[in-house]
């Protein structure tokens, strides 16, 4: 916050991607006394994996939902999501490409949860820079 108020955005920065990665329900919620609760009615999922987002995207003819430019042959019920480049497919049925600016992922639709096990890595190798 000292940096920001100081005009240093680099430093904010900086400062900001070595904080630790966690869910802000167990590390802030669940221990304050001081929580305020505005009652409001609004949808609400709790996406926890790469496949569940894909099955809130309008899914085409074909089952896939996708985000972003694609070209799909013989592609069926997966999820695309990336906007940077063409992302192109071949014969893939039900799997989940994420095409971000500093990552790539390709997993199976059926193994999304397992995308836990590349954060535990990432954080073991430190290179947090990637989550």
């Amino acid at each position: 916050m000292a940096a920001r108020r100081g005009g240093d955005e680099a430093i904010a920065s900086e400062l900001y991607r070595r904080l630790p990665v966690d869910v802000v329900d167990r590390t802030v919620m669940e221990k304050t006394d001081r929580l305020l609760l505005v009652p409001a009615a609004f949808d609400w999922a709790d996406i926890g994996n790469w496949a569940e987002l894909g099955d809130r995207i309008h899914a085409d003819a074909h089952g896939n939902s996708v985000e972003g430019e694609s070209v799909l042959i013989d592609t069926t019920h997966s999820l695309i999501f990336g906007d940077r480049r063409l992302i192109a497919t071949i014969g893939l049925e039900d799997m989940i490409i994420v095409d971000t600016e500093d990552a790539l992922l390709v997993v199976p639709r059926s193994r999304a949860q397992d995308v836990r096990k590349v954060v535990e890595a990432l954080k073991r190798a430190r290179k947090t820079r990637y989550l």
